[in-house]
């Protein structure tokens, strides 16, 4: 991987970026109940895990940090956790928190999904890195 930093993320682009993430789920949480075995084929994962994230939304509002943003989304998540999807939904995002809280930057390696290779992408293929921009406001 090159370092070569190909995009910065601030407070509020993560914000935006956990919406468009979070609607999914709400959207398909029916969908998501129906194929469930994960952690209890109990069939509400999905809602469980749109009940927390409706949490989050309801919660959070963005900061320009993003340290501030990710703990925000992270604590509110905890707060909010129904149901053991729920609970591990917030302990995935608490481990991203503890990860942005004590770095700078990320590297991820992005893989186009099966069956979509005649899609086009927005995003290249092939490893990534990103930095999160912190802006503090005196």
């Amino acid at each position: 991987m090159s370092d070569e930093v190909l995009f910065e993320l601030d407070g509020k682009g993560l914000y935006y970026g956990f919406l468009a993430g979070a609607f999914k789920v709400i959207q398909e949480q029916q969908y998501i109940n129906k194929i469930n075995v994960f952690p209890v084929p109990d069939g509400d994962t999905g809602s469980n895990m749109a009940a927390t994230v409706r949490y989050v939304i309801d919660k959070v509002r963005p900061d320009i940090s993003f340290k501030k943003t990710a703990d925000s989304i992270a604590s509110a998540a905890l707060d909010g956790a129904r149901g053991n999807s729920g609970i591990i939904l917030a302990q995935f995002l608490h481990g991203f928190n503890e990860k942005a809280q004590a770095e700078k930057e990320f590297a991820v390696d992005v893989k186009p999904l099966p069956g979509l290779s005649g899609t086009p992408s927005p995003m290249p293929t092939g490893p990534l890195k990103a930095r999160w921009k912190e802006r503090l406001l005196r």
